[in-house]
C-alpha cells in the first residue's frame, strides 16, 4: 500500500492482530479481540476504498472534486461487499467494473461478505459463534489483495 492513510489503518490492525493471537487460543479475551477486529476490518474497507479514490480524484482533477467523491463515497457507499465495490468502480470507469469482476476470487469475495456479514451481526448483538481469528486473518489477507489491487488500478 502506499496510501499513507491506508498504509497507518493496517498497521493499526496488524498490531491488533498481534494482540490478539497473544491471547490463549479460543479464550473470552481472544474472542472478544476477534469481533473487535472484524468491526474494525469492515471499518478498513470502508475507509481505504474512500481514501484510495479520494487520491485518484485529487490526482485527476481539483480538491473540490476529491471532497465530493470521499462524500459521495462516505454516504452512499458503505458495508462493502464484491457487488458494491463492482459498481462503485464502474461508476468511475465501465472497464473497472469488468476488470475487478475478472480479479475477484471467491475467496475474495468470500471474504467481503463474511467479513460484511459478521460485521452487522456483531453491531446489532448477535451470535457469531463460527468467527474465528485464524478466518478472520485469511480474510484480512484476501482483502489486502483487493485494496492493492483498487490502488494500483487507480493509480496507472
Amino acid at each position: 500500500m502506499n496510501n499513507s492513510a491506508v498504509l497507518a489503518d493496517q498497521q493499526h490492525l496488524e498490531s491488533l492482530f498481534a494482540a490478539a493471537t497473544a491471547q490463549h487460543t479460543g479464550s473470552q479475551v481472544q474472542n472478544y479481540l476477534t469481533q473487535h477486529l472484524c468491526v474494525r476490518l469492515s471499518g478498513f474497507v470502508e475507509q481505504s476504498i474512500r481514501n484510495i479514490c479520494y487520491d485518484y480524484a485529487r490526482r485527476r482533477g481539483h480538491n473540490n472534486l476529491a471532497s465530493f467523491v470521499s462524500e459521495i463515497i462516505e454516504h452512499h457507499y458503505f458495508n462493502f461487499n464484491a457487488q458494491l465495490l463492482c459498481q462503485l468502480m464502474g461508476r468511475f470507469n465501465s472497464d473497472w467494473n469488468h476488470d475487478l469482476e475478472s480479479f475477484l476470487t471467491p475467496e475474495h469475495t468470500d471474504a467481503l461478505g463474511s467479513v460484511r456479514r459478521n460485521r452487522i451481526n456483531i453491531s446489532h448483538g448477535k451470535s457469531v459463534p463460527t468467527l474465528g481469528l485464524v478466518q478472520l486473518r485469511r480474510w484480512y489477507n484476501k482483502i489486502v489483495e483487493v485494496l492493492e489491487y483498487l490502488e494500483t488500478t487507480l493509480c496507472q
